[in-house]
Order: structure tokens, then sequence, then C-alpha cells
């Protein structure tokens, strides 16, 4: 309740420990193990000897309850990110639309099966500036804007197959570019057909 310390000189005499049958337990020493935002747990040593424990086992015991909770914290943390990791990559596999990563100098670095698909020779992609690309020229343009502005860019490029794509291109806080290709080809196929009855 407190979040302090405590050593229980005799738990016959304290009321707040339950002493159970067959116990040898005499003296208590509690440590909470204090999280950024709750307590992880409670570090407890028990002896047979009452009036054991001193104020010197108590600062030792606070010590090593420090680094445990840093160590916890740090465990739970990583799996906390595991677990996005996990969540993260599966919507990346299912996911319809073409997913691209880029570092901050355009390097492609990672891409979902859909934006594999995109590429004849998507390894010889992998790692190398896009802006270098042959055949790519208007989605490394639309790229280049983005890095110049710093910001989040959009427009419709055409692929070499000839698929147009609506692109969306975000900037990214750890660095670098997530670029979205959602295929509208068939809209434009639509939107042509309707011109042409127009016509």
């Amino acid at each position: 309740e407190t979040r302090q310390s405590k050593i229980i000189e005799d738990v016959h005499d304290d009321a707040s420990w339950q002493v159970l049958p067959d116990d040898p337990t005499r003296s208590v020493a509690i440590v909470p193990l204090v999280g950024r935002q709750k307590i992880l747990g409670l570090l407890i040593l028990g002896h047979e000897q009452s009036h054991y424990f001193k104020m010197e086992h108590l600062v030792l015991l606070q010590a090593i309850a420090s680094q445990a909770t840093i160590a916890i914290e740090n465990a739970q943390l990583y799996e906390h990110m595991a677990r996005e990791q996990q969540r993260l990559s599966a919507v990346l596999q299912i996911a319809a639309d073409a997913i691209l990563m880029f570092d901050e100098q355009t390097f492609l670095q990672l891409y979902n099966p859909a934006g594999q698909k995109l590429f004849v020779d998507f390894q010889n992609m992998l790692g190398k500036p896009f802006t270098e690309a042959t055949g790519y020229e208007p989605f490394a343009q639309l790229l280049q804007q983005a890095k110049l502005n710093g910001d989040s860019t959009s427009g419709d490029v055409t692929w070499p197959d000839q698929r147009t794509f609506s692109v969306s291109i975000t900037r990214i806080q750890e660095g670098g570019y997530v670029a979205v290709l959602h295929d509208v080809s068939n809209f434009v196929k639509l939107e042509q057909v309707k011109n042409d009855f127009i016509a």
C-alpha cells in the first residue's frame, strides 16, 4: 500500500503476516518491486531467528529488487514488442495492397507479398536506391518528392506493366518512408470506357 520496504521483527507480533502451521519463519524482510506504473511483485526473505534482519539487509535487498524490476519490465516490453511485431507481420502478409518500406536514402528495405509481386527482379531491388531503378520513374519521382518535402505525398503512377496505382507515401518517425500502392487499373479502364461512350 505504501510502496515502502518493511522489516517484520517477529511475525508472531505483527498482524500483517499470516503465520502458517509448521512455518519456522520468525523475521521477514519485504521489498516491493516498484515498476514505472505499478508494483510488479514483492521480494521477501524469511529467517528462523526473530530480529534477524537489519537495515543493511534491507538496503541490499532494495538494490537487488531495483535490478530485478528493470529486468522484468524489459522482458515485458520485449514480449509486448514481439506480439506487436507478429500482429504487424500478419497484417502485412494478408494486405491486398502493396506495401513498400524505404530508408532515408530511398533504399528499398522491406515489402509485403503483394509488394513483391510488383517486381520481376524483386531480389535485385533490395538495398538499392529506388531512384536508379529503370522503368519505375513515375514512382521514383513521387518518392523523391516525399523526400524533398519531408512529408506525406500521394498521386497516381503507371507501372511498367501498364497498371495504374494510387500511391500514398508517408514519412515515418524512425526515419524512412512507407509507400502503399492500391491498384486502380480497373477504375481507370471504366473511366476510359465511360468517356469513350460519352464521346
